[in-house]
């Protein structure tokens, strides 16, 4: 601000006033800001976003772990409302979410003129579900998302219930976002990792892309991250399937990536169009290594699905349709499963030379399987192989076999395989079933002797069974479908 010479008593004392009201109003910003910065929190954002005129709203993000911090821009109120208040505080803990917890909202303007909206807790559309417990069950919270399609359009809910389904956390995403979990760095350090994809689900390759988010243990995001580029490929969007995150600079992130070959041989087309999954480790910013499915022209061959390699019926051949990827820290090798090809695969990055094609260690079930699986034991469309132990050259996995196909032999079940690596042997430990048939998605995790969490996927419900007999049930609504859930303290 400028005096001009000659200025009028009235006028500078306007000026003066003007200034003052502005120093002011910054003090009151700055002391506002201050007061709610300085506790850890959730930023309270609304949901419609805020408009003159509305006094009905809800959350978009909550915990009763945290208190929720009426912070003037995460709320993204006009510029001249300076401050927020529940009460007389800046920020209110909420002691459960339901969807009859409500508060009102004081918004202070620069005068010091309050207005006042009505806040819920939950959204209209936040998800219900039914439980139903009927023996003892693991300690720990439920880590998991909801979604209800693949479009843009479609919404998305990551969530925290506890071991009886009360809801403890939620954030509600305005499009698709998928595969919402709990991460323990091996300091002890808590991160939340999920992937946003505001495109959607693109049909053809199977996968939705987009960033995998990092989040730190107040769910403020630290990262957004994706492929890197190579000399095959430009930067990749990641996509939703699974991600391993060891630190906030160190991860293991997957992509398709659309490639034209000749498989005129294969009596496909001498440019078919096919999407190749890529794995990439990435520290630090730079490529550790990198696993491309197009080194391995004896994949195409082996597909049992998707592998419409004239493209006569979709644009791009889906033929491998990669779904989870672990870590074997005995060996530094990492497990892949692959639905298309009903194989569980294993490769060891640091047996060659940085930048050439990374062999398998072992394939296991599929075309090429190299243990002799038989028929009876086989699983088909499978999901999910995750680590549970190791003991010398025997490795024990747990796997969710849809078993796409196959209902005669049995139902979609939750798996635990034990093979020899160094005998070439497998053989079927346990399996779990309760005549369910879900023909995509799905997860199960090991969380003690006989004891399993499982996600059904497409069925859209959560069982956790021991010994045999299920022990508690959560089921979505009907418009909502999960991908994989997990139970973590």
């Amino acid at each position: 601000m400028s005096l001009e010479i000659g200025s009028s008593p009235s006028r500078l004392r306007m000026l003066i006033r003007t200034a003052a009201l502005m120093v002011l109003t910054a003090l009151a910003v700055a002391c506002s800001s201050s007061s709610q910065m300085s506790q850890p929190g959730i930023m309270m954002k609304l949901l419609p976003a805020y408009s003159d005129g509305t006094t009905e709203y809800s959350l978009q993000e909550a915990s009763t772990d945290l208190p929720l911090v009426a912070d003037v821009q995460a709320l993204g109120l006009p510029a001249r409302f300076v401050d927020a208040r529940v009460g007389g505080d800046h920020s209110i803990r909420l002691q459960r979410l339901a969807s009859d917890v409500s508060f009102d909202l004081s918004l202070v303007d620069g005068s010091g003129k309050a207005t006042t909206i009505h806040v819920h807790a939950l959204p209209p559309d936040f998800p219900t579900w039914t439980t139903e417990t009927t023996g003892p069950i693991a300690p720990g919270r439920i880590y998991t998302g909801v979604f209800t399609g693949f479009l843009p359009t479609n919404y998305s809910y990551g969530l925290i219930l506890e071991g009886d389904g009360t809801p403890v956390y939620f954030r509600r995403f305005d499009h698709p976002a998928f595969n919402f979990h709990k991460v323990f760095y091996a300091d002890g350090r808590v991160r939340y990792v999920y992937l946003d994809s505001p495109v959607g689900f693109d049909l053809n390759k199977g996968a939705a892309e987009g960033d995998v988010v990092i989040e730190d243990q107040n769910f403020n995001e630290l990262r957004r991250v994706r492929l890197l580029p190579t000399a095959k490929h430009g930067a990749l969007p990641a996509e939703n399937h699974d991600v391993l995150v060891f630190d906030d600079d160190h991860y293991v992130l997957s992509a398709y990536n659309t490639r034209t070959v000749d498989l005129s041989a294969m009596g496909g087309k001498i440019d078919s169009k096919v999407a190749v999954p890529v794995l990439q480790e990435i520290r630090n910013g730079s490529l550790v290594w990198e696993w491309d499915a197009s080194d391995y022209p004896q994949l195409y061959g082996a597909s049992t699905d998707g592998n419409d390699y004239l493209n006569a019926t979709h644009p791009v051949a889906d033929y491998l349709h990669f779904n989870s990827v672990d870590f074997d820290p005995s060996d530094g090798s990492f497990i892949l499963s692959f639905r298309h090809l009903d194989s569980v695969v294993k490769i060891l990055p640091t047996s060659v030379p940085a930048g050439t094609p990374i062999p398998f260690k072992w394939i296991l079930g599929g075309k090429l399987d190299q243990f002799g699986v038989a028929p009876a034991q086989r699983f088909y469309h499978q999901h999910d192989a995750k680590l549970v132990s190791r003991d010398g050259s025997k490795l024990t996995f747990s796997l969710f076999d849809n078993n796409n196909g196959h209902y005669d032999l049995h139902p979609t079940a939750a798996m635990v395989w034990t093979i020899d690596e160094a005998a070439k042997t497998a053989t079927l430990d346990d399996e779990y079933f309760d005549n369910n048939t879900s023909t995509s998605q799905g997860s199960v995790q090991v969380l003690g002797p006989r004891n399993y969490f499982i996600c059904w996927g497409i069925d859209n419900h959560i069982t956790e069974a021991l010994n045999g007999a299920k022990v508690f049930t959560l089921h979505f609504a009907d418009n909502f479908l999960v991908y994989r859930a997990a139970k973590m303290p």
